[in-house]
């Protein structure tokens, strides 16, 4: 028996839907969408074209613009975090970057005796530093693919290891802009604990951005200056060093496979060192100025003694005056470099103070300043800080 059939109902197909297809089949202009087609505005511009983005059908969840690119709103959210992250990486980079190289201007004004053009790169150096003192900022998680999956980033995991001839620090986790001022302070703070040579074994990291391996760079430079220790990077995988290659790293430290490799190259030039705290008293500042004439006798350069003297003693005087704690004074000649660094347990940093006159008491870290070849503050692990200055030794007539 028969019977017959009724004809499927088939819902009438949304105009908005009709919409969109056409759109993906065809791209769309401003003279194609009829009246009524399109939404309200959103306030929102496209990441792919900078257009304005529209509201699909009165929907706050997808949005258009005239060129036909649709997002929902995850995916809207997932692009804007990208293009944040690209764009503070790029800020930072270009801070530190134009720190220093402000640094590289002041210190070869100095060497010319342009005092005043010193004190403006100086001035600009920190004017680029001080940007970046707020961060790292939580970029600590991705959104990719609208949204849906969201990926979590491993912490950066550091520690450090003091060998016989050097000391090594072990990165693991992922290296992101969150990572980038953890892992350059480590690096600083373990060189400044006066080892032979410091090593960076990156093995176990994985790196976000290829700009973030200028970390390095920047490390080699700072510790290049003081305490002039060699650095090295080393890493097992091919990857890793054929990107410090890319990136020029290997320009500024030496990259390797292996531990044993990097310690073996190593460059360590002759150098001699001493060390002496000092109690708190009146007279710390001309103890140190004996300890530092003796050795100065005792190197054989007594034409820095002068020099090095003024400069001992307007560290131990900050460190007398504004600490609670005893003078630790480290001398160190190295590369015809003579260094002379003052230790505390204070936290807070030595800072440059303009304008005072030659008559006023306390000229301080501005006569260090104008003597010294380089200069600066640097935490410990220890705890509190060392303010450091640099002298050259003058090259030997021929």
């Amino acid at each position: 028996m028969r019977e017959p059939v009724e004809e499927p109902v088939v819902p009438p197909v949304p105009a908005a839907l009709l919409v969109e297809d056409r759109i993906a089949r065809d791209g769309v202009a401003f003279e194609s969408v009829r009246p009524g087609e399109d939404g309200p505005p959103s306030g929102y511009t496209c990441p792919d074209c900078r257009g304005a983005l529209i509201a699909i059908d009165g929907s706050r969840e997808r949005f258009r613009c005239r060129i036909g690119h649709a997002w929902t709103a995850e995916a809207l959210l997932g692009a804007r975090d990208s293009e944040f992250e690209h764009a503070v990486s790029t800020a930072l980079r270009s801070l530190d970057e134009k720190a220093g190289l402000a640094r590289r201007l002041e210190r070869r004004s100095r060497d010319r005796g342009q005092w005043s053009l010193a004190g403006f790169y100086a001035r600009s150096a920190g004017e680029a530093a001080a940007p970046l003192a707020p961060f790292p900022r939580r970029l600590a998680r991705r959104r990719y693919g609208g949204g849906r999956c969201a990926v979590t980033v491993r912490p950066l995991e550091l520690s450090r290891l003091r060998r016989e001839n050097s000391t090594v620090v072990t990165a693991a986790g992922d290296l992101t802009l969150d990572g980038y001022p953890q892992l350059r302070d480590y690096l600083l703070k373990s060189a400044a604990e006066d080892p032979d040579g410091l090593i960076a074994d990156i093995s176990g990291l994985a790196i976000q951005d290829p700009a973030l391996v200028s970390v390095f760079t920047l490390v080699a430079m700072r510790i290049g200056e003081w305490p002039a220790i060699p650095f090295a990077v080393v890493s097992t995988r091919t990857e890793h060093r054929d990107l410090l290659r890319r990136r020029t790293v290997d320009r500024f430290a030496a990259v390797h496979a292996d531990t044993t490799a990097a310690e073996a190259g190593l460059d360590r030039p002759v150098r001699l060192r001493a060390q002496q705290e000092f109690a708190r008293s009146p007279r710390s500042a001309a103890w140190a100025r004996q300890f530092v004439t003796a050795k100065c006798a005792e190197w054989a350069v007594p034409h820095l003694r002068d020099d090095a003297c003024l400069v001992v003693s307007e560290l131990v005087e900050n460190t007398i005056e504004h600490t609670t704690s005893a003078p630790r004074v480290r001398l160190d000649l190295r590369r015809a470099m003579f260094t002379i660094a003052v230790a505390d347990d204070s936290l807070v940093p030595a800072r440059l103070h303009e304008g005072l006159g030659l008559a006023e008491r306390g000229l301080g870290l501005k006569a260090v300043a104008q003597i010294a070849r380089a200069w600066g503050c640097s935490r410990v692990w220890s705890g509190g800080k060392i303010v450091w200055a640099v002298l050259a030794t003058p090259a030997k007539p021929r």
